[in-house]
């Protein structure tokens, strides 16, 4: 299931790269779904609700981190303009922060509740007693 996951994920990112995401509203819907395949694929074996939420928690708080971040490097790029080595390594800090922000923390927040979800209805399924997640 892992491997299926993970070849699922590498189809949707290229396709999304392939056809571009400027302005292309259905192809940034197909990298987001990517990446959240890519995630489900190492989480999917989890069998604790807790786990799940603690994925969601940790990236919903690591969201404005990654905002506060991104605005950092880019003032330092922007300070740094003149300078090649420093301003380029800023700016590539601000570039993978942003995107880090704006769709991995998005994405893991995601997969946290659905999985927590997916969990709890399977759980009340089977019974009170037959799981302690």
């Amino acid at each position: 299931m892992t491997f299926l996951l993970l070849i699922l994920a590498v189809m949707f990112i290229s396709a999304a790269l392939l056809v571009g995401i400027s302005d292309n509203i259905p192809a940034i819907l197909i990298l987001f779904s990517g990446i959240v395949l890519f995630i489900t694929a190492f989480v999917h074996i989890w069998k604790r609700i807790k786990q799940y939420l603690i994925l969601a928690l940790i990236f919903a708080l690591a969201f404005p981190v990654f905002v506060v971040l991104h605005n950092v490097f880019y003032g330092v790029s922007d300070l740094y303009s003149g300078k090649i080595l420093l301003a380029g390594a800023a700016h590539f800090m601000d570039t993978t922060t942003f995107i880090i922000a704006v769709v991995v923390c998005p994405a893991c927040v995601i997969v946290g509740l659905v999985g927590a979800l997916i969990l709890y209805v399977k759980i009340r399924r089977v019974g009170p007693g037959a799981h302690q997640g």
